[in-house]
């Protein structure tokens, strides 16, 4: 039986996922909201409950062998840090930090403690129906791949139930129960303020990672169940015309990160991932799969439409398409490697491939290559 304490009580979904479990039992609960506390301890009314990750690990650490943590996202690495010092195996939910940087300082507490047992949780992949959607992408059925477009509705200012509205708001007193100053657990020092609590921090900056962090991962957790080569990507290129960013993320973000890729899975070296948030969509006719309902969208201004982020070309002015920034990035890294690529035998070009730039999930229609791709040669 493997006792587990909860830092974060996590959604009753969730708790009672690990509750019917027949080989795990809830023994610890601690949260900083006393109402979220109460709620999970009347579920599990023999478990001990804590305001502080610090109380729960020295007075109750003899009873539980492993953490979830559940927190909001830049919380995670401190109290994870401890649970590994302590020797708790960790689950922890996405996103498993909130600054890159904490990778590190994680990675260190990981490496001192090579016998406990640590992973990372993403709500909804444990679902059979998004298992089964990984299945014909590995299999090669749409064929090489050429690029892959993710598109969200929601965007980081979407308001509503999770995510902010953008308006800062005045500063209020914390709602009843809430301890807010270990809330912050080592964020800049803050007012409270309605936008923020209890569950819309995800949006700031101080505390959450946006909409990419909060809801996009939903969606390219399938991708990169199918291709593991999606996950260290080397440019990104990210664009957004939003401008106050002094307190909550961008909306209407268009991101795209750029993997090298060296399988018979992919067309070319490299593979982008398009990531739109806000109701952003690719431009169909671009992708070469047709109008459709939305033979616009995010790209789109051949016919002279306006855009979220540009507006309609002038009376008499040129409605040529123009590239988006995101390809033209590209196109410069292609031309740069290509003078590299002619200089070194047998160095893979970036970028090269058929059918480059054309598509989302359309794949080259002649098929896949029936010899295995030559990994690039060493940089001189």
């Amino acid at each position: 039986m493997l006792s587990i304490g909860l830092v974060g009580t996590i959604g009753g979904h969730v708790r009672r996922m690990v509750q019917e479990h027949p080989r795990a039992e809830i023994v610890g609960l601690r949260d900083v909201d006393r109402t979220s506390l109460d709620e999970a301890a009347a579920e599990r009314p023999g478990a001990f409950t804590c305001r502080h990750d610090r109380e729960g690990f020295d007075r109750h650490g003899d009873r539980f062998d492993a953490v979830i943590v559940a927190t909001p996202d830049h919380s995670h690495c401190p109290i994870m840090t401890r649970a590994l010092a302590d020797g708790k195996h960790v689950h922890g939910q996405k996103p498993l930090v909130q600054q890159l940087e904490k990778l590190e300082i994680l990675q260190r507490a990981i490496d001192a403690r090579p016998e406990l047992v640590t992973r990372v949780g993403a709500q909804r992949t444990e679902s059979r129906e998004r298992r089964a959607a990984c299945h014909p992408l590995k299999a090669g059925v749409l064929g090489p791949i050429v690029e892959v477009h993710v598109a969200s509705g929601n965007g980081a200012l979407a308001g509503g139930h999770p995510l902010a509205d953008g308006r800062l708001g005045e500063p209020c007193d914390p709602p009843p129960g809430l301890d807010d100053g270990r809330r912050l657990c080592g964020a800049a020092e803050a007012p409270c303020r309605p936008d923020v609590v209890p569950r819309r921090w995800r949006s700031w900056w101080e505390h959450g990672g946006g909409q990419i962090a909060a809801g996009i991962v939903h969606l390219t957790d399938v991708v990169v169940h199918a291709f593991p080569e999606l996950t260290s990507p080397t440019p990104v290129c990210t664009r957004t015309p939003s401008r106050d960013l002094r307190h909550v993320h961008a909306d209407r973000v268009s991101s795209t990160p750029t993997d090298r890729v060296s399988t018979v899975a992919f067309t070319g070296s490299t593979c982008n991932l398009h990531v739109q948030d806000t109701g952003l969509q690719p431009d169909r006719r671009q992708l070469g799969i047709g109008g459709g309902d939305r033979p616009g969208g995010n790209d789109a201004d051949r016919a002279g439409r306006r855009t979220p982020d540009r507006p309609a070309p002038r009376a008499g002015g040129s409605t040529a398409s123009r590239t988006p920034p995101h390809e033209r990035f590209r196109r410069q890294l292609s031309r740069q490697t290509s003078r590299t690529a002619r200089s070194v035998p047998g160095r893979a070009s970036l970028g090269a491939g058929p059918g480059r730039g054309r598509t989302a999930w359309r794949s080259d229609r002649r098929g896949p290559s029936t010899s295995p791709a030559r990994p690039p040669s060493p940089a001189p």
